[in-house]
């Protein structure tokens, strides 16, 4: 069934499973993100949700465009948070930075088996799949289809200061960027690409202390 509301986690370790991500829809009405991992209430992230999933959803019609929180349509978190996202599909949400996945200051979950589309970052922003800000965990088997920044970063914007962590990308496939640039770095990112698929793709750097490594892969610009 579809569901429309906007969940808060609200520093609470549980498990949070859909039946099937195709027909267990949360509808975000526009109302902001849609599944937020919120710290308390001095803004620290006393749970770092290593115990917490959400699994088997669509995500979607989350709209933080106009709002004062600006980030993250689909998925918020601001904080060294670590939950495991799988099986999902985020699409069609709205934001600025983060239209998708929004993952700030250290937030760091697994993304698995995930399909992100159609999802798109406003005016200035980037990531309009996701925005990454000092991420160090893996994303393993996710679909990215025509997300789209006006910013830059049309599947995915990686901003990491923190060059003593890595991001794994592994098994993914990219496809349909409507974006100056498909995969965007900056800051002092290092970004290892194994297995995956990068199609009419490019990967821009936007700084010179970036580093990436692709294996096994195959990009067709």
């Amino acid at each position: 069934g579809t569901y429309k509301e906007n969940i808060n986690f609200n520093q609470k370790d549980i498990y949070v499973l859909g039946a099937n991500r195709e027909i267990t829809i949360i509808d975000g009405d526009q109302k902001g993100s849609v599944v937020t991992f919120n710290g308390d209430a001095n803004g620290n992230m006393t749970n770092k949700y290593l115990n917490t999933v959400l699994a088997g959803f669509t995500i979607t019609n989350g709209n933080n465009v106009d709002n004062e929180i600006k980030h993250g349509g689909g998925i918020a978190i601001n904080g060294d948070a670590k939950p495991t996202l799988r099986d999902l599909i985020i699409e069609n949400n709205q934001a600025w930075d983060g239209a998708g996945i929004y993952l700030n200051n250290s937030a760091s979950p697994n993304i698995e088996n995930s399909i992100i589309r159609n999802n798109s970052s406003w005016y200035t922003g980037r990531g309009g799949g996701i925005y990454l800000n000092n991420y160090s965990g893996t994303m393993k088997n996710l679909l990215f289809v025509a997300n789209t920044a006006n910013g830059w970063g049309g599947h995915i914007t990686i901003d990491n200061s923190d060059d003593s962590i890595s991001v794994n990308i592994i098994n993914c496939t990219f496809v349909e960027h409507w974006s100056s640039q498909n995969i965007g770095l900056s800051g002092k990112s290092k970004v290892n690409i194994t297995n995956s698929i990068l199609w009419k793709s490019e990967i821009y750097t936007h700084t010179s202390t970036v580093s990436f490594n692709v294996e096994n892969s195959i990009i067709q610009e």
